[in-house]
């Protein structure tokens, strides 16, 4: 469960190393039949920049048997030195990524009675029908004043922000409600990433905090 790493010259493409590095070390009677791959952004997963997915069928087997596969990857530079990083786990092994893996690598294995490696697809698929759920409380969100379930903290004088008003799906407003209506203090925001999933509460409906504060009877 180690990692390696990889010098490469610096034009090397790192997604492609990644692929076909993983394709070249396979067991004889293994390949490669569906692949994805996610950001998995900056702060998080043990400083993991990406990580691929890839389902991988064993023909050696009767029948043949799809499993996945996950590796964690990253690019560093070093004393003019570039090298590429990459941990490799089987599901066996109880990977904790699993949010990025597509449906389409998802459908492609084959059933197992493994614990850990159900264990592993259950949560892949309970994430995913997180994220449906996720968009269409976006949907009903939009124009709302809402409270999230906990502050979120930015830079240019704006400060802790955990009231706003939903622009969009990626925007929003720190906002205060009035007698008279939303008050917004801020510049538009980029909204927390994956905030939807989180739990939220909706303060004023997209209805009346699309109203002017002019139009909000006072209380």
């Amino acid at each position: 469960m180690g990692s390696t790493g990889f010098q490469v010259s610096a034009s090397t493409d790192t997604h492609r190393f990644v692929l076909d590095n993983l394709r070249d070390n396979l067991a004889e009677g293994q390949r490669v039949v569906a692949h994805c791959r996610t950001a998995l952004g900056t702060g998080r997963h043990g400083g993991w920049s990406y990580a691929l997915y890839a389902a991988i069928a064993d023909t050696t087997t009767t029948p043949v048997t799809v499993s996945a596969h996950v590796l964690l990857y990253l690019r560093q530079h070093r004393h003019g030195v570039s090298e590429i990083v990459v941990k490799h786990l089987h599901e066996t092994e109880g990977p904790v990524e699993h949010q990025g893996v597509t449906r389409r690598v998802l459908e492609a294995l084959t059933p197992t009675e493994h614990p850990h490696t159900r264990q592993w697809r259950d949560e892949a698929i309970s994430h995913h029908r997180a994220v449906v759920d996720a968009r269409l409380r976006v949907k009903e969100a939009v124009g709302a004043v809402i409270r999230l379930d906990r502050p979120y903290t930015y830079g240019h004088g704006v400060g802790a922000v955990q009231q706003v008003v939903v622009r969009s799906p990626t925007r929003w407003q720190r906002a205060r409600i009035t007698d008279t209506g939303t008050v917004t203090d801020s510049p538009p925001l980029r909204a927390a990433s994956g905030w939807a999933l989180r739990q939220f509460q909706i303060l004023r409906a997209p209805e009346q905090s699309a109203q002017s504060a002019s139009h909000i009877p006072r209380s």
